[in-house]
């Protein structure tokens, strides 16, 4: 039995029904029951002490600081290489032209 027989002899509605109930199950459900810890203390309600260990600021805020700023740095001079390449090129090609001229 195909689907389109299945389809036919149960009614649109209730194939629709299962199919939604079957997508419903794997996507909602059954991931989330898999996903609950277990074994764990429960809350007291106290935040969590972030800045008393040193750790946590330089690998948290120190390290991702110095990337980014070390990036920029290294784009700004990737662009001005660039830039002077493409002078050395221009002056290249109006040299190679005044020669050709004279």
């Amino acid at each position: 039995m195909n689907l389109k027989e299945l389809n036919h002899k149960l009614g649109p509605g209730l194939l629709t029904i299962a199919w939604s109930l079957i997508l419903f199950f794997t996507t909602g459900i059954l991931p989330g029951i898999a996903q609950k810890p277990s074994n764990l203390p429960s809350a007291n309600g106290e935040p969590v002490d972030f800045f008393g260990s040193i750790t946590n600021i330089l690998v948290y805020i120190i390290l991702p600081l110095a990337i980014i700023v070390l990036y920029l740095i290294w784009r700004k001079n990737k662009i001005k290489e660039a830039r002077e390449e493409d002078d050395e090129t221009e002056e290249k090609s109006k040299q190679n032209e005044e020669y050709k001229n004279s």
